[in-house]
């Protein structure tokens, strides 16, 4: 007997579930006795038997599918949430995002009047985020403005809804690549290229303290700027976005990269949006007389 006729051999006049029987060949309620139509009939020995029953109109019948579609609906919310924290929390871990930063959140912000604008110009950008989003901006002004703060906070929102954000200095992002050089690595120079080129954000903060020349070869381009380079023209092209933080006038940046320096801030005013940064010194105004 195959698995199929013993199954069906069961369909007798027991109780065969929580909602009905089979009573001479036929489903009825557990509740109120009704007959109920089954879900399927199949032949089984030259006779037609039925299989499953549809769902009783009983007031005990239809208290009890409720409550068990209101189960089956949290047990799945429970599962998709389980897995979107599992998500978030890988997301999390490839940020790069120091420790320090995941508790700067636009709601520890302190706005003032100086820094107003900046903090609406990226709370916007982070509410208005979607995987179509192609422009960025670049936060500029002197050192302690809480330019990083906000960049972080827009990270920290974007991260907690599912995007991939990668979070550093020009030299923190690069030493991802330069560790592929180590003969311990287990990832190549083009799987660390790829995740600073694909992720959805890209995070650059504090550009301009790089050391972009290299004093043995000054004549030649050096690997920090044509490495610069190509992540930013890859993500131009791809039309992926970066935020951008400064203490430098961007206008700048061909001098401090003399080879590829006016490309590279050619791209980036074409894809961000310059955001100023006032106020005062928040790292040191607590020492202030």
């Amino acid at each position: 007997m195959d698995g199929l006729e013993k199954a069906l051999s069961h369909l007798s006049t027991e109780k065969t579930c929580k909602t009905h029987s089979i009573v001479d060949g036929t489903p009825r309620c557990n509740w109120c006795g009704a007959e109920i139509e089954p879900m399927v009939k199949l032949m089984f020995k030259g006779r037609e038997k039925p299989f499953g029953a549809k769902r009783c109109s009983c007031p005990e019948a239809q208290a009890y599918w409720i409550e068990s579609d209101r189960k089956l609906e949290a047990d799945k919310a429970a599962r998709e949430e389980y897995d979107r924290r599992m998500v978030i929390d890988q997301l999390f871990k490839q940020s790069l995002l120091p420790s320090r930063w995941r508790d700067r959140t636009f709601d520890a912000f302190e706005v003032t009047d100086e820094n107003r604008q900046a903090y609406n110009s990226a709370k916007a950008y982070a509410d208005n985020f979607s995987r179509e989003t192609k422009d960025g901006l670049i936060l500029s002004g002197k050192v302690g403005r809480g330019k990083t703060h906000l960049v972080a906070a827009v990270g920290m929102e974007l991260l907690s809804r599912g995007h991939s954000v990668i979070f550093g200095t020009v030299t923190g992002l690069l030493s991802q690549i330069r560790n592929t050089y180590s003969g311990s690595s287990r990832e190549t120079e083009q799987m660390a290229l790829k995740r600073l080129t694909g992720c959805q954000l890209l995070i650059i903060d504090d550009l301009g303290k790089e050391k972009v020349i290299d004093p043995k070869t000054p004549s030649e381009i050096s690997w920090v700027e044509q490495t610069v380079y190509e992540i930013i023209n890859t993500r131009y092209d791809d039309n992926k976005p970066f935020l951008i933080t400064t203490n430098m006038n961007i206008f700048d940046l061909p001098k401090k990269y003399p080879n590829n320096g006016d490309a590279i801030l050619s791209r980036l005013l074409e894809v961000c949006r310059g955001v100023p940064m006032d106020g005062p010194d928040w790292r040191t105004r607590g020492m202030r007389k």
